[in-house]
C-alpha cells in the first residue's frame, strides 16, 4: 500500500522504513561479495526489470548503523519488501522463495547476532500478502493507538489502512486458533509472541481529517535518523502533532562560541568585585565596616581572657576537695 497522497499514513514506521528501500542505498566498492550476489540474482530473468530498485534496497539495508532504531528489525522489513516487489511479477511459489532465500547471504556476510524470525519453510507465496499486512500493522499498532488516544481525528486513507489491517489480523488470528499447524500459521504466532500482540483491540478514527500530500518541493520528511517510532509520531519536522496543524519549530539556533560563554561567566562578577571595593575604598561604608569589625574582635578577645582566668582557678584549687572521690573516679577498664 502507498501513502503517497497521505502524510500521516507515511510517518508510521513500517512505510518510513519501506520509504528508505525504495530510495535504496549504496554499496561499499571493495566488497567482493556484492558481485556474486548481484550476478547470481540476475539469473532470475524474471525480476530483471526490477533488479536496479531491488539491489540499491538491499544495499541500504545492510548498511544501516548499528544504532538506527530500525537495525534489529531491518532484515524482516527486507524480506517482506523485497516479496512484495517480486511477488507482482513471479506466481510460481519455489522461484518465489528461491530469490526471498537470497537474501539468507547478505545477512550472513553481515554477521548478526540476533535470529531470523521469519520466512522459514513455512513461507509460502499464498500467505505472503496476509503475513506482511500482518507484520507491517503489529508494527504501526503502538503509533496508531497513541494517535488515536490524543485525537480521533484521522485522514481517510489513514482510518482505511487501520480498518483494513484490522479485518486481516482478525480473520487470520482466528483461524490460526484452530490450525496452529497450518504453516503460515506458525509464522503468526511467532510474530504475536515476538511483539507481544496477543488479543488486540480495534482502533478507530474518524476520517474527517484532510489529507496532504508530501510536497514535492518540500525538503524529504525522512532523512532525518531514525529514532523511537512512537515518539515519532508526535514529533515529525515541520508537521507538529498529528490532528493539529501547528508546527515543531526546527530551525537550529546559533551556538555561542567558547569565549563569548566564559566572558559572559567572568565579567559580572569582575564588575560587582570592583564596585565593592570602590565602596570600601572612597565611600563611609568602609568606616563603618572597619568599625564594626573592629567591635567583633574586641568582644571575643574579652571573651577569651575570662575564660582564661576561669581556668587558671580551676586549676589550682586545693588538692584536699575529696579523697574518696578521687578512688571512686578510677575507670573500670573490662579485660
Amino acid at each position: 500500500m502507498q501513502c503517497d497522497d497521505d502524510r500521516d499514513l507515511c510517518a508510521l514506521p513500517s512505510f518510513r522504513f519501506y520509504y528508505k528501500l525504495d530510495n535504496g542505498g549504496s554499496k561499499d566498492e571493495n566488497d567482493g561479495f556484492w558481485n556474486v550476489f548481484e550476478y547470481n540474482l540476475k539469473t532470475h530473468k524474471d525480476i530483471l526489470s526490477i533488479f536496479d530498485e531491488l539491489i540499491k534496497g538491499i544495499y541500504y539495508a545492510s548498511y544501516i548503523a548499528n544504532g538506527n532504531s530500525y537495525y534489529k528489525l531491518r532484515w524482516n522489513y527486507l524480506y517482506f519488501w523485497v516479496g512484495e516487489k517480486i511477488s507482482h511479477i513471479v506466481s510460481d511459489n519455489d522461484i518465489f522463495l528461491g530469490i526471498i532465500y537470497m537474501l539468507n547471504s547478505v545477512r550472513s556476510h553481515f554477521i548478526e547476532k540476533e535470529e531470523y524470525d521469519l520466512f522459514n519453510d513455512n513461507m509460502t507465496l499464498e500467505n505472503f500478502h496476509d503475513l506482511k499486512i500482518i507484520y507491517d500493522f503489529f508494527q504501526n499498532y503502538d503509533n496508531i493507538e497513541a494517535s488515536i488516544k490524543f485525537s480521533k481525528s484521522c485522514t481517510e486513507p489513514y482510518k482505511k489502512y487501520v480498518q483494513d489491517s484490522f479485518a486481516v489480523y482478525k480473520r487470520v488470528n482466528a483461524t490460526c486458533k484452530v490450525n496452529e499447524e497450518e504453516k503460515h500459521c506458525k509464522i503468526y504466532n511467532d510474530f504475536v509472541n515476538t511483539y507481544n500482540k496477543k488479543n488486540l483491540s480495534e482502533l478507530t478514527c474518524d476520517g474527517q481529517k484532510v489529507s496532504k500530500p508530501i510536497a514535492e518541493d518540500e525538503p524529504d520528511p525522512f532523512t532525518e535518523e531514525e529514532g523511537d517510532p512512537v515518539a515519532e509520531l508526535h514529533f515529525h519536522p515541520g508537521r507538529g502533532i498529528p490532528g493539529h496543524s501547528t508546527p515543531i519549530h526546527t530551525e537550529e539556533l546559533s551556538t555561542p562560541s567558547y569565549s563569548d560563554n566564559t566572558m559572559s561567566i567572568i565579567f559580572p562578577p569582575l564588575g560587582i568585585i570592583s564596585i565593592l571595593f570602590i565602596l570600601y575604598r572612597f565611600t563611609p561604608v568602609g568606616s563603618w565596616l572597619n568599625s564594626r569589625l573592629f567591635k567583633k574582635e574586641i568582644i571575643p578577645q574579652e571573651e577569651y581572657e575570662n575564660t582564661s582566668e576561669e581556668l587558671l582557678e580551676n586549676l589550682y584549687e586545693p588538692e584536699t576537695y575529696n579523697a574518696q572521690n578521687r578512688r571512686s573516679s578510677i575507670g573500670y577498664h573490662p579485660f
